[in-house]
């Protein structure tokens, strides 16, 4: 790290040089009436690149440009560049007479076909939606055969055509999306750039990032480089129809078709890794059972514990079926106002406390499948259930939650550290906030009737805490 006001030294003076650097780069000079939505100085910066290019044996390129306006113009900026050989042109004229020769000839005149057959001829090429698909097809392959040195292109270049490069160039981090402008994702990114290096001819791929115009931070560029990208999720769903439609091939079967889809080719993938892991749990799982049985002061066996667990089990069950039909009613919804005193039945150690009733709100019900927040038990009239979940008031919509804000009276123990400890160990690596470490803490949590206490663990370990790195 250099000292004073260098690149080297982090915070403000970074930016400052950033937003100096951007400064310059939007100044006017010898371009600047540029044509394609270019920058003032974008075409002798583009031309400079691709001579140094040249002199570093880097070529070909694949200029990504996030606009079928700018391609066009960073290409027409580069008209006096000349990168093929007489011996390149004519391959290429020959090439681009052969594939022309099924158009008509009026339409081989088009001003689209005659620009950008001038172009190859010096080693130039676009890429992007706006071209006829017949030259879209020419490009790509000349483009394959090296015979186009520098390609400015769109995104679609890089998801779409098997056509890697020896050098890649970034024109901009930043796209628009139909909204608004952002920074490349790192799944755009790591697409984009995948491109670099051709198989058995380069032993390195070159990867550059020209943004003369927008310098990205350093954040933003760490999370682009570095960051995970969107993994691909199957939306194959087998359907009535399907399958009916399926009976009247006589070649094609409904599992031959469930084998086809990518959801089981991912299924099939991980097989193995997570056979190796149940069997390893199996393993853990006899070695525990075969250990002899603790010692107990109530002198209970391994079977009773067994049957007693099944039975509170059992009884869970129960109570949310118990709780569901309860809450439904007007009553039950009605009591829960603010200002009411209640009894809590804790998730963590099963202790009843004192609790009062601070707010309501609703708020929208989880997706199906999704993990609804909530957990603990209220006394309503004799009967415990969860904090929640009465019928919403009809402003609010079909499908709401209640969220109701409690004030817990809790007396911290052993039994909430122990557990504290764990749910640390589990969320490590996650943002937490501190705590105060009161007695008596104020939570907002979402309710359910059919939540259970082992999803509220986490989250009531950050009120009941004292001293901890959680906190209500």
């Amino acid at each position: 790290r250099g000292g004073g006001g260098g690149f080297g030294q982090r915070g403000g003076s970074a930016d400052k040089a950033r937003q100096a650097l951007q400064a310059s780069s939007r100044g006017g000079g010898p371009n600047s009436s540029a044509p394609g939505g270019q920058r003032p100085g974008e075409r002798q910066q583009l031309l400079e690149l691709v001579q140094l290019l040249k002199q570093r044996a880097m070529l070909p390129v694949a200029v990504f440009c996030f606009s079928k306006k700018r391609c066009d113009g960073a290409a027409e900026g580069l008209g006096a560049l000349d990168l093929t050989t007489s011996s390149e042109k004519s391959t290429i004229h020959v090439f681009l007479e052969q594939c022309l020769s099924r158009l008509r000839p009026e339409d081989r005149e088009l001003p689209q076909i005659s620009w950008l057959r001038g172009l190859a001829s010096r080693g130039l090429a676009v890429h992007h939606a706006g071209l006829l698909p017949i030259m879209k097809e020419c490009v790509e392959m000349m483009f394959c055969q090296g015979y186009i040195k520098v390609l400015f292109c769109t995104e679609t270049f890089a998801m779409g055509v098997n056509a890697p490069t020896r050098t890649v160039v970034f024109h901009s981090l930043r796209k628009h999306d139909g909204k608004s402008f952002r920074w490349l994702l790192p799944g755009e990114y790591t697409q984009m750039a995948g491109r670099a290096g051709r198989r058995g001819l380069d032993a390195v791929g070159h990867v550059l990032v020209a943004a003369w115009e927008d310098i990205p931070g350093e954040t933003e560029l760490r999370t682009m480089l570095t960051g995970r990208g969107v993994s691909l999720e199957s939306a194959f769903r087998l359907t009535y129809s399907m399958i009916l439609n399926l009976l009247r091939v006589e070649d094609l079967r409904v599992e031959d078709m469930m084998k086809r889809s990518f959801a089981e080719w991912r299924a099939q993938r991980s097989a193995p890794r997570d056979a190796q892991a149940l069997a390893a749990v199996d393993a853990e799982l006899s070695r525990l059972a075969a250990r002899p049985w603790p010692g107990c002061y109530a002198g209970c066996t391994r079977e009773e514990v067994a049957a007693y667990h099944e039975l509170t089990t059992q009884i869970g069950a129960l109570d949310g079926q118990v709780a569901e039909a309860v809450m439904g009613g007007k009553g039950a919804a009605a009591a829960l106002v603010p200002g009411r005193l209640v009894l809590w039945s804790n998730p963590v150690n099963g202790l009843t406390e004192l609790a009062a009733v601070l707010a309501l709100d609703y708020a929208p019900a989880p997706a199906a499948g999704g993990a609804g927040g909530g957990g603990g038990m209220v006394r309503i009239g004799g009967v415990m259930v969860p904090a929640g979940g009465g019928p919403a008031p009809a402003s609010s919509g079909s499908g709401a939650d209640r969220r109701v804000a409690l004030l817990v009276a809790h007396r911290p123990g052993s039994v909430d550290e122990r557990h504290a400890r764990h749910a640390a160990a589990a969320a490590s690596g996650q943002a937490s906030a501190g705590g105060s470490g009161t007695a008596s803490r104020t939570t907002s949590t979402t309710l359910t009737p059919a939540t259970s206490s082992r999803q509220m663990e986490d989250e009531f370990a950050g009120m009941v805490m004292v001293g901890g790195k959680k906190g209500g």
